[in-house]
């Protein structure tokens, strides 16, 4: 889920920070303290909790904690004196004070095609297949995009186990049958959440040139799942 608050976009998951869309670049450290803050702002938190949370327990001195929280409030262009957004407490330690709205986005899974042709030669086409319709999709940014072949799990899993494992709530799942010199390849979206098939559709093509089917049968995924996935999800 994202986190907003004034113009300020902050994604924990994607490690990313923006402002008005536009990238805001933070060091790990400082983006760690960022978020720490952002989700702890229901108090305030001092040294302790963050050498524990943000520094992982390493001794760190009160200069250094100074320094990093100066380097945020520059980057929110937040200052010691407004503490418009980072609000230090004497003795106490530091709070974010800022209206943050939370923004959940809907996570999908896309899972390796299963190979039905019997050849082995075509797993790498079946995998290639979902890396790119992967890889297309997270242009989507309301989207939170997973891979199973990144969590180990096999060609053709079981789409509502494998969203279930990784806390999805749909899945991309699909087929690739090879034969005379022609791919048929069948896709479906999966409400992981109930187990339905939401939309599937399959598309046939010549397979003259692999690299050249696999890129045209990715965007045909994505523009046909795009819309539908938007629908679902009320954006």
């Amino acid at each position: 889920m994202s986190l907003l608050f004034e113009d300020f976009v902050l994604d924990p998951a994607r490690r990313e920070f923006t402002r008005c869309g536009a990238e805001v670049t933070l060091e790990p450290q400082v983006f760690d303290l960022l978020v720490y803050l952002v989700r702890q702002r229901e108090h305030v938190v001092d040294k302790d909790e963050l050498i524990h949370h943000v520094w992982k327990g390493r001794v760190v001195s009160d200069s250094t904690i100074e320094s990093r929280l100066c380097v945020l409030r520059k980057a929110l262009h937040d200052d010691g004196r407004s503490q418009r957004l980072i609000r230090t407490y004497a003795r106490k330690g530091v709070r974010f004070v800022g209206e943050v709205q939370v923004q959940a986005r809907p996570s999908v899974v896309v899972i390796p095609f299963a190979n039905l042709s019997g050849d082995p030669a075509q797993d790498g086409l079946a995998e290639g297949i979902a890396a790119d319709t992967l890889a297309l999709l997270t242009h989507n940014r309301t989207l939170y995009v997973l891979a199973c072949h990144m969590h180990g799990m096999p060609f053709g899993a079981d789409p509502v186990g494998a969203a279930a494992a990784l806390g999805a709530d749909y899945a991309v799942t699909g087929s690739l049958y090879c034969a005379a010199g022609r791919l048929r390849v069948a896709f479906q979206l999966v409400d992981a959440r109930c187990g339905h098939a939401l939309w599937a559709e399959h598309y046939d093509r010549q397979i003259d040139d692999v690299f050249s089917a696999q890129d045209d049968i990715a965007q045909h995924i994505v523009g046909c799942l795009g819309p539908e996935i938007d629908r679902c999800t009320g954006h």
